[in-house]
């Protein structure tokens, strides 16, 4: 029997989806053929995760900029499409907090200096919340291992309890400050440093639930990477190797 199907939007989400099902409908050896086609609301695919090119030859990146090591997909996805990544490390140079009145820190460039005063003011925790988000991290990679398996859920709950049981299932529900003063951070620590990763990650304070703050600090972590030339070449990617006809300015 051969399928029609449409696919509603033609972002990361959509794009993927394309890939995994075309991936899956070749693997049956074409049993049953499909006919894929994507309506896109926009005149180009991948949503947020948009690039745009200033001047000549210098692309930007409004949407999603950076990519942590741990994904997985988007890895494969540019070894697929034989995309080239580049280092987005945020430890590439010195950072400063500013509290819109005053510089409460700054590096100077020293590592010896800049760790004694990161120290006294902070303590260990910067070291703490480390180890917090790849506690995280942990919980969030046995994603994959879970799909590997051929594991569904018919609720987001009972993914959440999945991969990391009921305190993985509660921080949607808390905020990231809360979260963070449960675990015993001073609130100095997280209204300037943790607030300061969130307000650049994601454009908010430490009020973000707690799921997706912890998330936005695995943005702050090293061995960051983009794309070569825009984020946005793997939905053009995947949309062209799936040979899905894609419908732009559907609304």
């Amino acid at each position: 029997k051969a399928w029609r199907i449409a696919v509603i939007g033609a972002g990361i989400g959509g794009s993927s989806y394309v890939h995994f099902l075309t991936e899956q409908q070749k693997a049956s050896g074409g049993a049953n053929p499909v006919t894929i086609e994507v309506f896109e609301q926009e005149d180009h695919p991948c949503g947020r995760v948009t690039t745009v090119e200033v001047g000549q030859g210098n692309f930007y990146e409004e949407g999603g900029s950076i990519l942590h090591p741990t994904n997985q997909y988007m890895t494969q996805f540019t070894e697929i499409l034989g995309l080239n990544r580049s280092s987005s490390d945020p430890s590439d140079g010195p950072f400063g907090i500013f509290d819109g009145f005053e510089w409460v820190y700054r590096q100077t460039g020293s590592w010896l200096w800049d760790t004694i005063t990161l120290l006294l003011r902070y303590g260990f925790e910067p070291l703490k919340l480390d180890w917090l988000v790849e506690d995280m991290l942990t919980h969030f990679k046995s994603i994959y291992d879970i799909q590997d398996n051929g594991r569904a859920f018919l609720t987001t709950r009972d993914l959440l309890i999945a991969m990391g049981g009921v305190d993985f299932l509660n921080l949607p529900q808390i905020t990231l400050a809360d979260h963070l003063l449960s675990k015993g951070f001073s609130p100095q620590f997280i209204n300037e440093l943790v607030t300061g990763a969130t307000r650049v990650n994601y454009g908010q304070n430490a009020t973000i639930g707690g799921f997706a703050g912890l998330v936005s600090l695995a943005g702050s972590q090293g061995n960051l990477w983009s794309v070569v030339g825009g984020n946005n070449q793997v939905c053009y990617g995947l949309l062209k190797r799936a040979g899905a006809k894609v419908n732009y300015n559907s609304r």
